[in-house]
This record gives C-alpha cells, structure tokens and sequence, in this order.
C-alpha cells in the first residue's frame, strides 16, 4: 500500500505541475462586428446560486450596448457562454462542455483577491497592446447591483472598462497606488505649460482637488511641485462635459468614448499624453483608441462601423463533465528499448496513482494501424486499475499513423457518451508516415470538441504537435527520450488541467549517482502545505539505491522503518499527519558498480483552510522564427502565488534543455518591473530569452526557491469597528483606508457618521475604492445640555468572525485644531504617533503597518522550494552554429523613469529609473544612459535626438556612462539652467550599448523649478506659547484701549478755573516747545 501511496504522490506531485502552465485563454473571435465564443466561468468552490448566472446575463446585456457606442458601433458581445462548475445541479438546459475549462475562461467568476476585494480586475503580464489572461469578478460584486454599482458605477460600463485591459492591452489612465507592486503613478502632475492637473484623460473632466481625508484645499508639496500625496481629484458629475475617457473615469454619465489622438474627433476625449499614468508609460503616450486600432479586431480597417438593430448577446449555459481520458499511445519501432520502458514505467504510475476513483480511463495505441487495447471505463476499483495497466503496450511494430490513433481515441470516447470534453493524451517520438494525417483528422477533433494534449516524446517528434493541441485547446510538453520527470510532469498536467487536485510538488529531480557515491541533498516543507506529505525514490533498472533521511527534528528514517517502503522499482517514504515544517535531508547512495540514475519527487499537500503557494509558467510563444523580421527574443513568465495574492521576492530561476546536444541554459526571472517584467511585485516573474542555438524544441522547466527566507506575501486586513464614548472622552476622528480602487469613483471626505446620541460609532472598511473613510466626533452634551467640544475616549473592537478582513484601521489622537495629519503610512509606533493601530490577519500576517501608503502588508515567508514545467517552444531559422556573435540587440526600454525629487535651491532635479541590459534585459550593463530634457512635452516625444542632451557636467550625483547591471535601480541628480515662475523642464532617456544600439525612449516626466514654501510645523509646545503669547498680546492691547478712552472722557468732563497767578511762559498761547 505504501508503493501505491507513492505512486499516489508522484500523481499528485506531477498534478500540481499542470498548473504550471499558463493555460491559454479561450479564443474569443470578432467577426462583422460581432464578438464570440467569450467564455464566463464559475469556480466549483462557488456555492449554487443562479442569480450570478442572471446577473452575469444583465451585465453582459448592459455591457455590449456600452461597447459598441464606445467603439463607434464596431464591437459587440453577441455570443457568451456561461460554464457552469460541475458541483452545482445538473438542469436539462445545460449543454455539454468541450474545451471549456475554468483555467481557460475569459472571465472568472472566484472568491475575491485580497487585494482587490470585490473590485473587478484583470491580471495582465504582457506589454501594451497584449491581451491579459483573465478578468476577475467576485459573486458579490455580480449578484449584489445596487452595492457594485454604489462603488464602481454601471456595471456595464465597469465591464467594458476591464475589457480595455482584457481585449486590448490598454491600462489605466488615472493615478495609481497599486497595492500588490507599491508601484505608484502620481494622482496629479505640472504640465510642461504651467500648472497642476490630476492625473487622467481626457484633461476636460470637470471637478474639483482635495484632501482625501480633510476635505481641505489642497497644498503644494515643495519637493515634487504638484500636490500633496494625500490630495485626489473629485469628478463633478453635474459640471462635467468631458466624453472621455473609457479608462479613466467611465462611471461618469457624460463618458461614451475612449481617448483619441485624432485632432479632427471630439475635443472632450481628445488623448493627454502629458499624464504620467501607467498606459502613457507602458504605450510610449500613444492613446486608447490608437492602441485599439493596431489590435487584430480592428488593423487595417477591420470591422467597420456597422448599424445593428440589436447589441443584446445570445448566452450559452456549458457544465463540466467528469474526467474522461484516452491515452493514445506510441508503439511505433521508433520507441523500442528505453523510451518504450520509460513510457511503460509513467504510464502504469499514471494509472495506479494519478487517476483517482470515478474518473473513466482508456487506452490505444497507434503503429501501422491503430488499436484499441482498453476500452474507456470508469475506475472504481484496485481491479480497474490492473485490468488497464496490463493494456499498456510492452511490444512495438513497423509505421507511425498519428491520424489512426486520434480517431481511434475518438471513437473511445463516443463508446460511453458524448465526447465533447474528453482528453486525448496523444504521446510520440517520432514522424507520421502513414496516412490519414494529423491534418486529415483535425476538423472532426475540432467539431467534436475534443481537447488534445501533446507530448513530443524526442526532437524528432512530428512538427504538428504543438499546432494540434492548440487548436483543440490543449497543453503542449517536450521530454527527452530520458527525462522520465518530464514525461510524469505532462501526464500529470493533462489530468490536473480537467480534474483538479490540489497537490503541491515541492522537487521534481532526476539525478545520476556514480558507483558506490551518496548523493545529499534537502528540501523545505513550508506551513502552507504539510498534509500527506510523501518522498518517492524510483529508478529503471540497476540495483536498488539506499536511502536515509533526516527530519527537522533530527530524527532519522532508515530501511526497517515503518515509514519505509521499498518495491521493485521505487523507494516511499510517508509522513503521517502533518510533517513538520522546516528542512527534511535525504541521501541515496548507489551500491552497485556502474552509474544509477534515481528521480526523486516530493509532494505535500496544503492544510485545511490554508492557500498554498504554487507557481505556474508559461512561454510568450509555442513557435518562433528567428529568420523573420519578427522577434528574436521569447518572454518567459513564472507566477508565484499564494491563492490570488503574489508572492515577491522569491528566488526564480528558468532552466531551458536546448535542442542537439540537450545542453541547457539557466536564467533568473525577475519581478522588478523592467525589461520583459511589466509590474513590479506582481508575483509575476520575468525574462528574456536569447540564447538560440539551433532549430527545434526548447524545453522549459522553473524552480522557485526561498531558502534564504527572502519572500513575502501580501496580506490584507479588513474589520468592523465600534467605537465607545460611553465615557464622553474621546478626540480626533478615525480613519478606515480602504484599498486601491482601480476604476472606481474616488469618496468624498466624510464628515460625521454617528449613531445614538454621538455615544456609539460603527463603521466598516469597504475594500475596492480608493481612499478613506473618515469618521469624525460629534459634540459632546454638556451636564447642563449645552454642546461642548470636550475630548473622547475611544475603545475599538474588532470583529472578523465571518473571517473576511480587509483593510486597518488607524485612530489618531486631538492634537489640536490645525495639527498636521499624520500619514497612516508613516506610522511607526504608538507612542511615537499617539495611534491606535488594530489589524486583523487572515495569513497569520504580522500586525505591523507596511510602507508605500498601501493598507496591505508583506508577512515574511519561512523557506520553501517549488519546481514545475513551462512547456515548450519551437525555433526556426537559427543561423547554422547558432546565434551570431555580433552585438545587434538593443537594451530594453526603460518603462519607469520617475522624478524622486526636486531643489528650487539647489535647481536640480534627482531622476531614477531602473536600469536594462546590454542586450534587452540581460548580459552585462549597458554602455551608457541618453538622458534628453526640454521645456515642452510635444518637443521631446515627437523629437527625442533633436532634444537637448544633459551633458556631463549638469550631473551633480551618479553616472550616465557607467549604467548598473541590469535589474539595478540608477539615481542620479541633475542642475537645470533655470528656475522661478512656470518654470518646468521634462525628461527622458534611453540606454544604449558598445555597438551604439539603443532602445526606445522611456516615458517622460515632468518636474517644477518654481519656488513653493513649504508649510509651517510646529509642535504643541511652540504652539501653546504662540498661542499664549498671542493672547496676552491681544489682552494688553484691549487694556491700553480702555484706558485711553477712559483718559479721553474724564479730560472733556473737567473744565479748568481761571488762575490768579500772572502767565507764564508756558502760557502763551504761540509759544512752541523745543522737546
């Protein structure tokens, strides 16, 4: 039972690999105007509840009339299908889904993401105009209207909003405080005129700037020259006459269209570029509507307008179906001797341990001819398991016809019902030579709706491969005739893709050990797995190995331990219950005389109400060639995640088996926000890949590793709150911060929210829109009735038993009318800030404040270790030897150059940016920086070798021509030749390389040399003696005024007698004193 449990963890090990691939979307089409095949699913952990069905229907009705008057009646949804998650009822309306899977959906329907909460979002890690993985809505969000359309508006608009993401690669166009990256686009800039605006598009949205939290005007920072960071832009809804644009403020009544370049169109939509948001950042300043026109739906004239009498979709209602899948196996001569015994060995692994019970298997094989050795059954027995494995081929014939084994699986399929969403796991090494073809068969594949998955068993597999399961919605592997690992990785994917699993592989690692060497090595069992944890040794042939473990602990598991389990071919070690976290050290040795070959896999599985972290990887492209004026370079993504949240700062390294000679290539992914890497801190790691050495298939397979404890993730607080002032003591206000709205229409300051009599105060954290909260004291009845304004004590319970706490909470004390605010962000401790900071952890987060102004925190992660595969690509037209030496590559563009301050005294302005490669985002550091500047935005976008260069000696700090490695952040601080009124210069540069290669110019920023005073600070005591001193001042002054009169009015009462007495000198009436 032991060997089967083992086999059991090698299923479940390898299961978690299929998630290692970025599923594909689901192809949606536009065709005369008209969008189809867009796919909604709903996760099977959702409970049943129809009216998220109905509403999806509303939004989506909603949504397609929104679109197709924002697109200038171009677009609309006309066919949607909705995936209905096997848990739920089975209803005659239902159809059959095929291809339709959750991982493959458009539009997910899933718990929310706790940085996000219900707000609607779309996870992108492509550059602009790439079209991002999937759109995230909560049932909250749908099912709830009237609490959707309270904080994003029209969910109809919203929809379209995150279909600019989604369809089009656009990004927002408003300021930003992302709280997964801390990377921020500034709310408001100084326009290269004069002037500070709010961040946005277009510059006719009409309203007003405050303090976020006081509602007060806002104040100039002298150190950026635009706003205080506290200050947001609040839209007049009434006044406002701007039309748009779609992905700055599409709550608005007035907002139809997306921004335009075109000097001729509708002047209140017309493109800011001059905004530092992060869609004139990543699109070089290009606008909505020209990124839009370049995208397929619309190049070349594609789709144009067209009057419909109907915008209403035509929805679809799909439910999954239980696992079904034929293996379509190999038994050509091609696969006699190792890859036939390899093949054998994971196939019969597959079906022992993988394939859970009530799942229905079969199996063909294809030589000459095809044949059906096992009809599909439903696996429900030790017995089923047998009678299928004794089906897996053991002999091999003459011929390879590919076509006659993908009918054959077909019809498989039909014998036990529909075949739509059935699995064919086609495995082959070699070419078809036997007809019908790969091509012949394709459109019954596609019409039948049948997934095929693919595994290229060796270089000389066919070329179709990759092609065919593609268009059948299928994942595509690559394993070397002796990578038994890669071959287990593609079974297993293939299952976990259909049938789920939650299993974690923790190491997947094949290694040779020479005779009589011990080979040492350890892996990390995290907190957020530890269930069912089991260690598989297996090898081919040759003698058994030994092994010996170590647990954290430091108790020792030997051969005779009850944990130990050794068959012919494998070696199991379980662990009951939970297995303690921490470092578990394993050695094998080899006894016998010749090399042994051992593959090690270790599995966990998480613990109960815990998200583990996983990882999935993908490549930018299945083929490229290398010969066309397209790209020489692939993208490689890795997402480290725990549930929805990243995971940052991991160790992630790509390893890449090249074609040939199997010689590898090891990169280190990265999530810094340049180069290939979009976002930074997005638990989205990535690279470039240069290093093409010949035609044919590169396999890619990623680790993950936190040995060092370098990772965090990202957690997110979220309470009630009830405030006490049974005392009559309390002062200040409480603020609640929300999380970063992306969309959503901003809050204005809160005034006053009380409750009976000022006594009690209770408000909840709303996560999804930007802002705050905040909840200001009432007065307070005196002992006679009258009002007093006397100080409050304030208590704070925190309730977070329904477990869905986000945000925190930050209490500040009366410091006085006036008295500066201190930012949440800058809160250190309570003494020092006189705060009360109360946070709820739903990941065991610390209970700390994070930095960058963002309500979600980064909680340490212990060690672990991960490991998955990326599938593979293709490359033609490599040059024979491989790529040419000669230095043609540019350095990447720079994407985040940013003003990080500025000096009226000094007249300098400190710039950084994070520095490229060499050659795009690798190799060594690039030769030197172009840094350009001007006084006029147009000038420097349009003219970027005509501008002015910054030259040597206007650098104060830093280097220009000796850039960091790439990866690095650069700084260096600049003197500007002017200073005063409207003065403003803006920036942009591009990094070049030995050969003078250069990149395309970064985006511009803007920064303000005109002098701004600061603000005046000054702590209680200094203000108690101005104050006092003020007063006694003003109390004097009345004194000396009264008596003055009072002087005044006895002097006119009292007339003088006549003297007796001769005049005096004094007396006379022309005489004038000297003094």
């Amino acid at each position: 039972m032991a060997a089967m449990r083992c086999l059991l963890v090698l299923l479940f090990a390898v299961v978690w690999c299929s998630e290692a691939v970025f599923t594909r979307p689901y192809e949606i089409k536009l065709q005369n105007n008209e969008y189809t095949d867009v796919l909604i699913a709903i996760h099977q952990d959702i409970p049943e509840d129809m009216r998220i069905v109905e509403r999806l229907k509303e939004i989506l009705t909603e949504a397609s009339e929104e679109l197709y008057v924002s697109t200038n009646s171009r677009a609309f949804f006309k066919e949607v299908k909705i995936l209905i998650p096997k848990t739920w009822s089975k209803k005659p309306e239902y159809l059959p889904a095929g291809t339709e899977t959750f991982e493959r959906a458009n539009v997910r329907v899933d718990v929310p993401n706790a940085l996000y909460g219900d707000n609607p979002y779309v996870q992108q890690k492509g550059a602009c105009g790439e079209e991002g993985d999937y759109m995230h809505l909560t049932p909250k969000y749908v099912v709830d209207k009237q609490y959707g359309q309270a904080f994003w508006g029209p969910q109809g608009k919203s929809f379209v909003h995150e279909w600019g993401h989604l369809r089009w690669g656009l990004f927002d166009e408003y300021g930003l405080d992302d709280p997964a990256s801390g990377q921020s686009y500034p709310h408001f800039y100084r326009t290269s005129q004069g002037g500070v605006r709010p961040t946005g598009c277009s510059a006719w949205v009409a309203g007003t700037s405050k303090h976020m939290v006081t509602g007060a005007p806002c104040r100039l920072d002298p150190g950026t020259g635009v706003y205080e960071s506290e200050c947001r832009f609040y839209p007049d809804e009434q006044t406002n006459r701007a039309t748009g644009s779609y992905m700055f403020m599409q709550f608005l009544s007035k907002v139809t269209s997306f921004c335009h370049s075109d000097p001729t169109g509708d002047p209140l939509s017309y493109h800011n570029r001059e905004a530092p948001n992060k869609h004139n950042s990543l699109c070089q300043g290009r606008s909505s509507w020209d990124v839009m026109t370049q995208h397929t739906d619309f190049a070349n004239g594609a789709n144009p307008p067209r009057e419909v009498q109907s915008t209403v979709p035509d929805f679809t209602l799909l439910q999954e179906d239980d696992f079904r899948i034929v293996l379509v196996l190999d038994a050509s001569n091609s696969m006699r001797g190792e890859p036939l015994r390899r093949l054998i060995q994971v196939a019969t692994r597959f079906i022992r341990s993988t394939v859970y019970f009530g799942s229905s298997v079969g199996l063909v094989t294809f030589a000459r001819a095809e044949s059906l050795v096992h009809p599909v059954i439903r696996v429900d027995s030790q017995a089923d398991r047998d009678s299928l494995v004794a089906a897996v081929p053991t002999t091999t014939n003459g011929g390879t016809c590919i076509g006659c084994g993908l009918l054959k699986g077909v019809e498989a399929l039909e014998a036990v019902g529909p075949p739509e969403g059935g699995v064919l796991l086609l495995v082959t090494d070699g070419r078809e030579n036997q007809d019908p073809r790969i091509r012949d068969v394709m459109p019954e594949l596609i019409r039948k709706r049948v997934i095929v998955a693919t595994v290229a068993y060796s270089q000389n597999a066919d070329a179709t491969l990759e092609s065919l399961a593609l268009q059948t919605g299928g994942p595509s592997f690559y394993a070397a005739r002796r990578d038994s690992a890669a071959l287990d990785n593609a079974f297993t994917a293939t299952f976990e893709a259909t049938a789920g699993g939650k299993a974690v592989k923790l190491l997947n690692q094949e290694r040779t050990i020479a005779a009589g060497q011990t080979y040492t090595n350890h892996v990390y069992v995290d907190n957020s797995v530890g269930a069912n944890t089991t260690f598989c040794f297996y090898w081919l042939d040759g003698s058994r190995p030994t092994v010996t473990m170590e647990t954290p602990l430091g108790h020792v598991i030997t051969e005779g331990s009850p944990l130990y389990d050794v068959t012919s071919d494998t070696i199991t070690v379980e662990i009951p219950g939970t297995a303690t976290p921490g470092k578990w050290t394993y050695n094998i040795s080899n006894p016998g005389p010749g090399d042994h070959d051992v593959i090690t896999i270790v599995t966990s599985n998480p613990l109960p109400d815990v998200k583990p972290i996983k990882v999935k990887a993908q490549v930018s492209a299945v083929s490229l060639d290398y010969s066309s004026s397209g790209p020489n370079a692939l993208r490689i993504f890795a997402s480290v995640r725990r549930g929805y949240l990243p995971v940052v700062g991991a160790a992630v390294k790509v390893h890449i088996e090249k074609p040939v000679d199997g010689r590898g290539e090891e990169l280190t992914l990265l999530d810094n926000g340049a180069g290939a890497d979009v976002t930074r801190n997005d638990g989205i790691y990535s690279r470039y890949f240069l290093g093409f050495s010949a035609d044919g298939r590169y396999g890619v397979s990623v680790t993950v590793d936190n040995s060092e404890g370098a990772a965090s993730g990202h957690c997110r607080y979220g309470v009630s709150v009830t405030v006490d002032n049974s005392e009559g003591a309390a002062s200040g206000y409480i603020v609640i911060r929300r999380g970063a709205g992306r969309g959503a229409p901003p809050v204005e300051p809160v005034t006053a929210v009380t409750a009976s009599q000022s006594r009690w105060i209770t408000a909840r954290g709303r996560g999804g829109a930007s802002g705050y909260i905040v909840i200001r004291r009432g007065a307070r009845r005196g002992p006679t009735g009258g009002t007093s304004h006397g100080r409050y004590d304030v208590s704070v319970t925190v309730d977070n038993s329904e477990g869905n706490a986000s945000g925190y909470i930050v209490m500040q004390r009366g410091a006085g009318r006036g008295a500066p605010l201190v930012e949440p962000d800058k809160i250190k401790t309570l003494t020092q800030h006189g705060l009360v900071i109360v946070l709820l952890s739903p990941f065991r987060c610390p209970t700390s404040i994070g930095t960058g102004g963002s309500n979600v925190q980064q909680e340490p992660l212990e060690q672990f270790q991960r490991m998955t595969t990326g599938g593979v690509f293709e490359v033609q037209g490599v040059p024979s030897g491989g790529v040419p030496t000669r230095d043609t590559l540019s350095p990447s563009r720079v994407g985040d150059l940013a003003v990080a301050g500025v000096s009226y005294a000094d007249a300098t302005v400190t710039l950084r940016w994070t520095a490229s490669g060499d050659d795009f985002d690798q190799g060594g550091p690039a030769h030197r920086v172009d840094l350009r500047y001007g006084r006029h935005l147009d000038q420097l976008a349009d003219d970027f070798p005509g501008s002015s260069p910054v030259n040597p000696s206007q650098v104060l700090q830093g280097n220009l021509t000796s850039p960091p490695p790439p990866g690095h952040v650069q700084t260096v601080v600049i003197r500007v030749p002017a200073r005063g009124d409207n003065v403003t210069f803006v920036f942009s540069l591009r990094m070049c390389d030995e050969e003078d290669n250069c990149g395309p110019p970064s985006n511009i920023v803007t920064s303000n040399l005109e002098y701004i005073p600061g603000p005046i600070r000054a702590d209680n005591t200094v203000t108690w003696v101005v104050v006092g001193c003020v007063i006694g001042v003003a109390v004097l002054a009345a004194i000396l005024v009264l008596l003055y009169f009072k002087v005044c009015r006895f002097k006119k009462e009292i007339k003088p007698a006549k003297s007796s007495h001769p005049v005096s000198a004094s007396d006379n009436p022309s005489y004038v004193p000297t003094v």
